[in-house]
C-alpha cells in the first residue's frame, strides 16, 4: 500500500470514530445542513460522512485538517476529552507509521505533549 493510502486509512479510522460517536449521542445523518452553524454537532455529522465519502479523494494536509477540526466540534461540545483523543488516536496514526517504517514522533522533551507558552515557556 502507498504512503498517502496508509495514511488515509488511519484517518478514516478516527472519523468513523467521530461518527460513531455522534450517532451514540442521537446525530443521525441529514443532507439538509442549509443554514445550520458549522460549529454545531449537527452540521459535524453532515460533515464526518462528507469526509468520509471524500477522504481517497483529498490531499493529506486537508483530510488532516479535517479530521482536526471535526476532533474540535466534539471537544468543544464536551464528546471528547482532548487529551484522552489524543492518546486514543496516537496508536492509529503510530501503526500507520510504523507500517511505513517511520519513526513515530516524540513527545516534546521526552516527558510531556504541553506546548510552552510563547511569552514564558511554561507549560500553558
Amino acid at each position: 500500500m502507498r504512503a498517502d493510502e496508509v495514511l488515509v486509512q488511519a484517518h478514516l479510522s478516527v472519523l468513523r470514530s467521530l461518527r460513531d460517536r455522534l450517532e451514540e449521542k442521537g446525530y443521525r445523518y441529514s443532507e439538509d445542513v442549509a443554514g445550520v452553524s458549522k460549529g454545531s454537532l449537527v452540521y459535524a455529522r453532515w460533515f464526518v460522512e462528507h469526509a468520509l465519502e471524500r477522504a481517497p479523494l483529498l490531499p493529506l494536509d486537508k483530510l488532516a485538517r479535517w479530521t482536526g477540526f471535526l476532533q474540535g466540534v466534539l471537544a468543544n461540545a464536551g464528546f471528547l476529552d482532548v487529551d484522552m483523543e489524543r492518546d486514543r488516536t496516537r496508536g492509529i496514526f503510530e501503526s500507520a507509521y510504523k507500517e511505513l517504517g517511520m519513526k513515530p514522533v516524540e513527545k516534546q522533551g521526552g516527558q510531556s505533549d504541553e506546548v510552552p507558552d510563547n511569552r514564558t515557556g511554561e507549560p500553558r
